[in-house]
C-alpha cells in the first residue's frame, strides 16, 4: 500500500459529513478514510459522494475494524452481551460495524474497485507481543477471526 508521493498540493481535514456536504471541494487523487465510516450515519452515501470526487484512477484508502474478530463471538456466546468498549472494534459510538465482504461491498457501491486488502491480525483485543509471532494466522482460513481491523486500498 506504500506509494510515493511527490507532493500534496491541498489537504483537507474535517468532519467527514459537513467536508462532503460543501460544494467548494474540488477533485482529489487520494481520499483517506480511516476509522470513520463506522461512526456515520450513512457510510455509504458518504463514500459514493467521496468517490465522486475522485479524478480517475484516484485512490481511497479505507480502514475499518472486522466484527467478525473473534472477541465478538466470546462475547456473545459466553458472555452474553454485545461488547461496548471506549475505543476499537466495540468504540461505543460506532454506528455500524463491517466485515471484510461489507468492506468490499461498502467499496464497490460506491464505484470503486477493491485493488488491495490488507488485514491487520491480534490475537490480543488490545493488541500484545504476540501478535508478530501470530502473523501466519493472516494466511490461514482463520484470518477473518484474527483480522482486528482491514485496510482497503480502492480505485475509481
Amino acid at each position: 500500500m506504500r506509494q510515493q508521493l511527490a507532493r500534496l498540493d491541498r489537504v483537507v481535514e474535517d468532519d467527514a459529513a459537513a467536508a462532503l456536504a460543501r460544494e467548494d471541494l474540488g477533485r482529489f487523487d487520494c481520499i483517506v478514510a480511516a476509522d470513520v465510516l463506522e461512526h456515520l450515519v450513512d457510510p455509504w452515501g458518504a463514500l459514493r459522494r467521496a468517490a465522486a470526487l475522485l479524478e480517475p484512477g484516484g485512490t481511497v484508502v479505507i480502514s475499518l475494524p472486522n466484527v467478525r474478530f473473534f472477541e465478538t463471538f466470546w462475547h456473545l456466546a459466553v458472555r452474553g452481551r454485545w461488547p461496548l468498549r471506549e475505543q476499537g472494534i466495540f468504540d461505543s459510538t460506532h454506528l455500524r460495524w463491517f466485515t471484510l465482504r461489507d468492506a468490499r461491498g461498502l467499496a464497490e457501491q460506491a464505484g470503486l474497485r477493491v485493488a488491495e486488502v490488507r488485514p491487520l491480525i491480534r490475537v490480543r483485543p488490545g493488541g500484545s507481543r504476540f501478535d508478530r509471532a501470530f502473523g501466519w494466522l493472516g494466511s490461514t482460513p482463520l484470518r477473518e477471526l484474527f483480522a482486528f481491523q482491514y485496510l482497503l486500498r480502492c480505485e475509481k
